[in-house]
């Protein structure tokens, strides 16, 4: 118990359907997060990551994000993968290359 921070400091969130939250939730590349501090935030405070996907082909909706998003944050998001195979959101870990957690990681 007392190293549980250890693993929730190293899982992120793969996107599939986009469920996650925007705000609060380490779903940026090397689990990155947007904060509830940012300027705009109120707008996306109850919106999930699927509100920024074109779902039918898995990309960004890019006009969107940089409307919505300083530069910095909006390329953080378009940079951030959408794998076709991903189906659901899943948490993984950030720090090995297929995402799977190992003691040898931690």
């Amino acid at each position: 118990m007392c190293a549980r921070f250890l693993v929730r400091e190293g899982a992120r969130w793969s996107i599939g359907s986009g469920a996650t939250s925007i705000l609060n939730e380490p779903w940026l590349p090397n689990g990155e997060f947007i904060g509830n501090d940012i300027p705009g935030a109120h707008f996306v405070h109850n919106f999930t990551v699927n509100s920024l996907m074109n779902l039918y082909d898995k990309s960004w909706k890019e006009r969107v994000v940089r409307q919505m998003f300083s530069e910095e944050i909006a390329n953080k998001i378009l940079h951030t993968l959408l794998i076709s195979q991903v189906e659901e959101d899943r948490i993984i870990w950030k720090s090995e290359r297929y995402g799977r957690y190992s003691v040898r990681s931690a």
